[in-house]
Protein backbone atom coordinates (compact mmCIF):
# COMPACT_ATOMS: atom_id res chain seq x y z
CA UNK A 1 0.00 0.00 0.00
CA UNK A 2 1.30 3.46 -0.63
CA UNK A 3 1.00 5.24 2.26
CA UNK A 4 3.40 3.22 4.28
CA UNK A 5 7.01 3.56 4.70
CA UNK A 6 8.51 2.82 1.41
CA UNK A 7 10.67 6.20 -0.05
CA UNK A 8 10.60 8.23 3.30
CA UNK A 9 13.48 10.66 3.32
CA UNK A 10 14.85 11.22 7.15
CA UNK A 11 17.75 13.87 7.78
CA UNK A 12 17.39 13.52 11.93
CA UNK A 13 15.13 16.21 12.40
CA UNK A 14 12.32 15.99 10.10
CA UNK A 15 10.87 13.08 7.56
CA UNK A 16 8.75 13.01 4.37
CA UNK A 17 6.58 10.15 3.08
CA UNK A 18 4.33 9.66 0.52
CA UNK A 19 0.71 9.30 1.93
CA UNK A 20 -2.09 9.96 -0.39
CA UNK A 21 -2.66 9.79 -4.16
CA UNK A 22 -3.23 12.80 -6.14
CA UNK A 23 -7.15 11.64 -6.24
CA UNK A 24 -7.32 11.21 -3.03
CA UNK A 25 -6.04 14.77 -2.16
CA UNK A 26 -8.55 16.40 -4.99
CA UNK A 27 -11.29 14.11 -2.32
CA UNK A 28 -9.83 16.11 0.66
CA UNK A 29 -9.45 19.73 -1.14
CA UNK A 30 -13.78 18.88 -1.49
CA UNK A 31 -13.98 17.65 1.95
CA UNK A 32 -12.40 20.65 3.44
CA UNK A 33 -13.89 23.11 0.79
CA UNK A 34 -17.43 22.32 1.76
CA UNK A 35 -17.04 22.70 5.04
CA UNK A 36 -17.10 25.71 6.86
CA UNK A 37 -14.14 27.51 6.00
CA UNK A 38 -13.34 30.30 8.90
CA UNK A 39 -10.12 33.09 9.20
CA UNK A 40 -7.50 31.51 11.13
CA UNK A 41 -6.74 32.30 14.89
CA UNK A 42 -3.98 33.01 16.50
CA UNK A 43 -3.18 30.78 19.85
CA UNK A 44 -5.23 33.60 21.88
CA UNK A 45 -8.24 33.32 19.96
CA UNK A 46 -7.62 36.61 18.09
CA UNK A 47 -7.36 37.46 14.32
CA UNK A 48 -3.65 38.82 13.89
CA UNK A 49 -2.75 39.32 10.05
CA UNK A 50 1.01 40.39 10.98
CA UNK A 51 1.23 36.59 12.15
CA UNK A 52 -1.19 34.81 9.78
CA UNK A 53 -3.38 35.12 6.93
CA UNK A 54 -5.49 31.85 6.25
CA UNK A 55 -8.96 30.02 5.91
CA UNK A 56 -9.27 26.74 7.62
CA UNK A 57 -11.89 24.39 8.96
CA UNK A 58 -11.60 21.14 10.93
CA UNK A 59 -12.16 17.94 9.94
CA UNK A 60 -14.07 16.31 13.41
CA UNK A 61 -13.48 13.35 15.15
CA UNK A 62 -16.97 13.12 17.04
CA UNK A 63 -18.81 10.35 16.46
CA UNK A 64 -21.30 11.94 14.13
CA UNK A 65 -18.30 13.32 11.85
CA UNK A 66 -15.99 10.92 12.19
CA UNK A 67 -17.36 8.43 9.37
CA UNK A 68 -16.64 10.87 6.61
CA UNK A 69 -13.08 11.36 7.73
CA UNK A 70 -12.40 8.21 9.45
CA UNK A 71 -10.40 6.87 5.90
CA UNK A 72 -8.08 10.15 6.46
CA UNK A 73 -7.71 9.66 10.02
CA UNK A 74 -6.35 5.60 9.98
CA UNK A 75 -3.85 6.65 6.96
CA UNK A 76 -2.32 9.49 9.01
CA UNK A 77 -2.30 7.33 12.30
CA UNK A 78 -0.77 4.21 10.33
CA UNK A 79 1.96 6.77 8.78
CA UNK A 80 2.55 8.94 11.85
CA UNK A 81 3.38 5.57 14.05
CA UNK A 82 5.41 4.01 11.30
CA UNK A 83 7.30 7.48 10.86
CA UNK A 84 7.71 7.41 14.69
CA UNK A 85 8.71 3.94 15.23
CA UNK A 86 11.24 3.62 12.67
CA UNK A 87 12.85 7.91 13.72
CA UNK A 88 11.61 9.24 16.07
CA UNK A 89 10.47 6.58 18.74
CA UNK A 90 8.18 9.14 20.92
CA UNK A 91 5.58 7.97 23.32
CA UNK A 92 2.63 8.75 21.14
CA UNK A 93 -1.31 8.83 22.01
CA UNK A 94 -3.45 10.39 20.18
CA UNK A 95 -3.81 12.87 16.90
CA UNK A 96 -5.46 16.17 18.00
CA UNK A 97 -8.17 17.30 15.24
CA UNK A 98 -7.11 17.46 11.76
CA UNK A 99 -6.95 21.27 10.59
CA UNK A 100 -7.46 22.09 6.57
CA UNK A 101 -5.68 24.86 5.44
CA UNK A 102 -6.42 27.56 2.33
CA UNK A 103 -3.64 29.74 1.77
CA UNK A 104 -6.37 30.76 -0.82
CA UNK A 105 -5.37 34.39 -1.05
CA UNK A 106 -2.71 36.26 -2.44
CA UNK A 107 -0.31 36.96 0.24
CA UNK A 108 -1.71 34.11 2.65
CA UNK A 109 0.97 32.80 5.09
CA UNK A 110 1.59 32.07 8.45
CA UNK A 111 4.36 33.49 9.81
CA UNK A 112 7.49 31.73 11.74
CA UNK A 113 5.76 30.08 15.03
CA UNK A 114 6.32 27.07 16.85
CA UNK A 115 3.67 23.83 17.88
CA UNK A 116 4.71 22.79 21.18
CA UNK A 117 1.65 22.90 23.59
CA UNK A 118 1.52 22.30 27.31
CA UNK A 119 -1.54 20.71 28.64
CA UNK A 120 -2.22 18.58 31.37
CA UNK A 121 -0.12 15.90 31.31
CA UNK A 122 -0.09 15.56 27.46
CA UNK A 123 2.50 17.60 25.00
CA UNK A 124 2.17 17.66 21.43
CA UNK A 125 5.11 15.82 20.41
CA UNK A 126 5.17 15.52 16.48
CA UNK A 127 3.71 18.08 13.89
CA UNK A 128 2.74 17.33 10.02
CA UNK A 129 2.01 19.00 6.94
CA UNK A 130 0.37 17.10 4.29
CA UNK A 131 0.70 18.83 0.97
CA UNK A 132 -2.62 18.54 -0.87
CA UNK A 133 -1.99 20.89 -3.71
CA UNK A 134 0.07 20.61 -7.21
CA UNK A 135 2.94 23.02 -6.63
CA UNK A 136 2.12 24.08 -10.43
CA UNK A 137 -1.11 25.65 -9.09
CA UNK A 138 0.42 28.38 -6.84
CA UNK A 139 3.65 29.88 -6.46
CA UNK A 140 4.97 30.75 -2.75
CA UNK A 141 3.84 29.28 -0.41
CA UNK A 142 7.10 27.33 1.09
CA UNK A 143 6.80 25.49 4.35
CA UNK A 144 10.59 26.10 5.83
CA UNK A 145 12.00 24.47 8.84
CA UNK A 146 14.47 26.29 11.04
CA UNK A 147 17.34 24.20 12.74
CA UNK A 148 19.26 26.16 12.19
CA UNK A 149 20.06 30.00 10.64
CA UNK A 150 19.53 28.89 6.86
CA UNK A 151 15.83 27.08 7.01
CA UNK A 152 15.15 23.49 4.92
CA UNK A 153 12.35 23.78 2.29
CA UNK A 154 9.91 21.03 2.85
CA UNK A 155 9.15 19.08 -0.46
CA UNK A 156 6.12 20.11 -2.35
CA UNK A 157 4.88 16.49 -4.02
CA UNK A 158 1.31 16.26 -3.61
CA UNK A 159 0.07 14.07 -1.44
CA UNK A 160 3.33 13.96 0.80
CA UNK A 161 3.66 14.35 4.82
CA UNK A 162 6.29 16.46 6.30
CA UNK A 163 6.67 15.57 9.77
CA UNK A 164 8.51 17.20 12.43
CA UNK A 165 9.13 17.55 16.59
CA UNK A 166 6.49 20.84 17.30
CA UNK A 167 9.23 22.47 18.62
CA UNK A 168 10.75 23.22 15.41
CA UNK A 169 10.33 26.45 14.43
CA UNK A 170 8.81 26.81 11.23
CA UNK A 171 6.30 28.97 8.48
CA UNK A 172 4.46 28.98 5.26
CA UNK A 173 6.06 32.07 2.94
CA UNK A 174 3.38 34.35 1.12
CA UNK A 175 1.46 32.98 -2.24
CA UNK A 176 2.67 34.90 -4.67
CA UNK A 177 -0.07 33.38 -7.76
CA UNK A 178 -2.73 30.16 -7.29
CA UNK A 179 -3.80 28.24 -4.11
CA UNK A 180 -2.35 26.15 -1.64
CA UNK A 181 -4.34 23.37 0.46
CA UNK A 182 -2.51 21.64 3.01
CA UNK A 183 -3.44 19.31 6.05
CA UNK A 184 -2.41 19.73 9.48
CA UNK A 185 -2.04 17.55 12.15
CA UNK A 186 -0.95 17.51 15.72
CA UNK A 187 0.21 14.23 17.46
CA UNK A 188 0.45 14.29 21.38
CA UNK A 189 1.70 11.97 24.41
CA UNK A 190 2.59 12.20 28.22
CA UNK A 191 5.14 14.82 29.20
CA UNK A 192 8.46 14.16 28.33
CA UNK A 193 10.56 13.17 31.70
Amino acid sequence: MPWFLGKDKFDERWAWVQVFTEQECIEIIKLGKKSNLNKALINDGEEDEKRRITDICWFRCEREYFSEFEWIYRRCTDVVKNINEKFFNYDLTFIEELQFTAYNKKGSFYGKHIDSTYEGNTHRKLSFTIQLSDEKMYKGGDLLLYNSKDPDNAPKGIGVMTIFPSWTLHEVTPIKQGERYSLVGWVCGPKFK
